[in-house]
């Protein structure tokens, strides 16, 4: 059964139509009337006829006028526009907005009725129908967009890459051939770092499109955002110089710019995470804030060679040598400033010497405003 909505500022036409026919014979069922286009859309709005009949000139909102409001919304319904002679031009329009029909006033009848309306089923049907379909297209391709986001994500990571991951990335092509590029922004306001952060997703996206052939975007830890891409590779350079241009205007910051790539094959993989982790540790080092595969350097780390100087913090901090604290402190700095040190060990290390004061601090009597946040 279909659902069909009357729309006219005419009680006599209005009452016409509905006793002019039995709906049910047309596998119709009348749901409601409006006066003018605005009423029209509010019983739109919670009816939701298959099928609307409005006359094509009415005040507040005309039939052209709810023609196009529906359309946007809901362009499964179906209009069958009502006219005067005189009205032609408008008609026109109408049918090129999607009317399926038009029906002349002064020329009304049962038969005339009844075969607009076998018309208009037909096309509710279609419209109906192929709705359903890109509907279930529609969100086919939103779970495969979101398991591809896995996808990348698994491939920076460090785990293994389950099989179902490795074969729709089989599926796409990405084995074929493709890059990775890590991005984030530089420490900003808390306050406003996760909307200029959205913003930065928005702007990557823009430029992906642009700059690859094929891409999915993944955010990652540490608020990073993850982008794979495959298909043609030209693009890295262009991709890292409008992406630096476009953030600096438009949000006042330098993104960090990770480019690895190309890699070809299932089993380029591993080489693609230690590339990654080799460019993570030089822009640690080298403060650079894009860098691309062919710029790594070879590099020899050499251990810091701290180990103890957290207990001797505690120390300092438990006798409250203040200038001993800042001692130490001070050949930390200097340490990592010298030294072609791991990223890892001196994330291990200043988590030692937070361990440390927030230990010796706890001990000591009175207020102090020492917050554990790890």
């Amino acid at each position: 059964m279909y659902k069909v909505l009357l729309v006219d500022d005419e009680p006599i036409i209005l009452s016409g139509l509905k006793f002019m026919l039995d709906w049910t014979s047309v596998e119709c069922e009348l749901i409601g009337a409006a006066r003018n286009g605005k009423q029209a859309l509010e019983i739109i709005d919670s009816l939701h006829p298959d099928i609307v009949i409005t006359d094509i000139s009415m005040p507040v909102l005309n039939g052209l006028g709810l023609l196009r409001a529906v359309r946007e919304t809901r362009p499964h319904i179906v209009f069958i526009m009502l006219t005067n002679l005189q009205e032609f031009d408008l008609v026109q329009e109408a049918l090129r907005l999607g009317a399926v029909d038009y029906l002349t006033k002064t020329q009304l009848d049962e038969d005339t009725l009844r075969q607009s309306l076998h018309v208009a089923r037909k096309k509710a049907w279609e419209r109906r129908h192929l709705a359903e379909a890109s509907a279930v297209r529609e969100d086919a391709e939103r779970q495969r967009q979101e398991h591809l986001r896995a996808a990348c994500r698994r491939m920076a990571g460090n785990a293994p890459l389950p099989d179902v991951y490795a074969e729709l990335l089989r599926e796409e092509g990405v084995w074929d051939g493709y890059g990775v590029a890590q991005i984030w922004l530089p420490p900003a306001d808390p306050e406003e770092y996760r909307r200029l952060f959205l913003w930065e997703t928005e702007m990557v996206e823009a430029l992906a499109r642009s700059c690859y052939e094929r891409h999915v975007l993944a955010e990652t830890e540490h608020r990073r955002m993850t982008l794979l891409h495959w298909g043609a590779l030209p693009g890295d350079d262009v991709f890292s110089e409008k992406l630096s241009a476009v953030s600096r205007n438009m949000i006042g910051l330098q993104p960090n710019i990770l480019l690895a790539g190309p890699f070809r094959g299932e089993l380029s993989l591993e080489a693609c995470r230690s590339c990654l982790t080799a460019l993570d540790g030089y822009h640690y080092l080298s403060g650079k804030p894009v860098l691309a595969r062919d710029e790594l350097p070879p590099i020899e780390y050499a251990p810091l060679g701290l180990h103890g100087i957290a207990a001797r913090l505690r120390a300092e901090l438990n006798s409250r040598n203040a200038a001993g604290c800042e001692a130490l402190i001070d050949r930390i700095m200097d340490k990592g400033a010298k030294t072609a040190h791991e990223k890892a060990e001196m994330l291990w290390l200043c988590g030692e010497l937070h361990a440390a004061a927030v230990g010796a601090l706890a001990a000591q009597p009175g207020e102090h405003y020492f917050h554990d946040e790890a």
